[in-house]
């Protein structure tokens, strides 16, 4: 049954591109995350003072618009390696010494009381669905994180398409 539903859906909306619905925070969970935890620099970057790392407020080929990121991701993404590439030389927002973030890294960042993104969207106003970390989990296949749900972890084979966030250390 599920199968035919996934079908159906898949049949009725493949072809249009849709908004994904607002965040979803629970009331009886504290939010984790703080926005008062980061210096925002400018619509691209900001710092979290806690773990001292910079971070792209977007995925990567992502710009801020009207307050939200665009959805690069839904039109391109990135394998794994090709991600790995591209944020080591990267010279995004004018810094170097980008990386994609590892499984710990991501951690940091995951608001665990929301999901729709499960990320602080004062600091991240991301539509971001899968992106990468730079762990692997076996040989042919790599960590990412499920922002568009709960935050939660999951491998893909690292030939597959994903979206990605920059990070550096700030000093």
């Amino acid at each position: 049954m599920k199968i035919k539903i996934s079908l159906f859906l898949i049949a009725l909306f493949g072809s249009y591109a849709f908004e994904l619905q607002a965040q979803d925070c629970s009331p009886l969970i504290p939010k984790n995350i703080l926005t008062s935890y980061f210096t925002v620099h400018n619509a691209e970057v900001a710092t979290d003072n806690r773990t001292g790392l910079m971070w792209s407020r977007c995925q990567y080929g992502d710009s801020i618009v009207k307050g939200r990121c665009t959805h690069n991701d839904v039109a391109k993404g990135y394998s794994w390696s090709e991600a790995l590439d591209i944020a080591k030389n990267s010279t995004f927002s004018g810094y170097s010494g980008w990386r994609v973030p590892t499984i710990k890294e991501m951690s940091t960042i995951i608001e665990t009381a929301c999901d729709n993104p499960a990320l602080n969207v004062q600091v991240f106003p991301t539509s971001a669905i899968f992106v990468w970390t730079s762990t692997p989990t076996q040989e042919r296949y790599a960590f990412t994180v499920a922002l568009y749900w709960d935050g939660g972890f999951s491998s893909f084979k690292k030939e597959d398409d994903r979206g990605f966030f920059l990070v550096r250390d700030a000093s």
